[in-house]
């Protein structure tokens, strides 16, 4: 008897695991069909400096990723705080609270980080941090494989979800940078919203989020070993990584406010006026953002 139900639950792992990979598969087909739209429009739509961008090191590749990653941004987070809003019980005590809507998020979410992933590898050295990239992506896809096939901790992977909502705004600043925009009032307001929404999000909400996994911790008592492994050190790398980033965003957020008030930062050196123009806020893909959780 205990044979066969073990040999139940093997096959109904098996049947969920299968159906998740299947319709992440989906996801990612259609997420790679926005970026060959992309690729396809962005000529017609930014002529000028799209024939700026230079193709041997990949950036109209990059540009068209980037346009996918804001699309992503909006659509997921979106779906996750519907997913949220029809059942609020997925914010309570229950880790093994699941929705159909929350699992379809996991399974976007992990539909976008693969079509991303294997754009990564196709362009590696090309692109700026392909290989923090790839290691990124391959532990938010383990970690979102345990989530979605084992049905942990739904909620607070909508939470994690809503992280990307910082992503629109620290990839425009690299497309108004490519645009020859970063004089303007566009974007250095986009880079005080990008901090904003980097600070709420990813230093607060994400905080947040590893208090509850302390507080639901009954859920990794039946998670397996390799779980745990994924899981918590991925959520500490990325909560490290979160404050670093947000550290290096505020001191370049400084020194852009004391370049426009004229007055020389705390830290700059008599003479060093004409700072590297990707010194400040420097960009990081949003897909680069260590995080387990987005």
């Amino acid at each position: 008897m205990d044979a066969d139900m073990g040999e139940d639950m093997w096959a109904a792992a098996w049947d969920e695991g299968l159906e998740v990979m299947v319709m992440s598969a989906a996801w990612s087909v259609a997420f790679h069909m926005t970026y060959w739209a992309f690729r396809l429009l962005s000529p017609l739509c930014f002529p000028v400096t799209f024939r700026t961008l230079d193709a041997d090191k990949g950036e109209r590749a990059y540009w068209s990723a980037t346009c996918t990653a804001i699309l992503h941004a909006v659509v997921v987070p979106a779906v996750a705080v519907v997913a949220l809003y029809a059942d609020p019980a997925l914010l309570g005590d229950d880790p093994f609270m699941t929705t159909t809507l929350s699992t379809v998020c996991c399974e976007m979410f992990m539909g976008y980080i693969v079509q991303d992933l294997l754009l990564s590898i196709v362009f590696n050295s090309r692109w700026p941090g392909w290989q923090a990239n790839i290691a990124h992506h391959l532990m938010v896809l383990g970690g979102w494989w345990m989530f979605t096939t084992g049905g942990f901790f739904h909620g607070l992977a909508m939470l994690c979800l809503l992280c990307e909502l910082s992503t629109p705004f620290v990839s425009l600043r690299w497309m108004l940078d490519k645009a020859k925009m970063k004089d303007g009032n566009l974007y250095f307001f986009n880079g005080l919203t990008m901090l904003f929404l980097f600070f709420i999000l990813r230093v607060l909400l994400y905080t947040w989020v590893g208090f509850r996994f302390w507080q639901l911790r009954v859920g990794f008592e039946v998670m397996p070993l390799i779980g745990w492994l994924v899981v918590i050190p991925g959520y500490c790398a990325g909560l490290c990584l979160q404050l670093f980033w947000f550290t290096k965003m505020a001191q370049g957020a400084l020194k852009v406010l004391q370049k426009r008030s004229g007055s020389p930062a705390p830290y700059e050196q008599v003479g060093d006026r004409n700072p590297s123009p990707r010194s400040n806020l420097q960009l990081v893909r949003p897909e680069e953002s260590a995080n387990p959780g987005a």
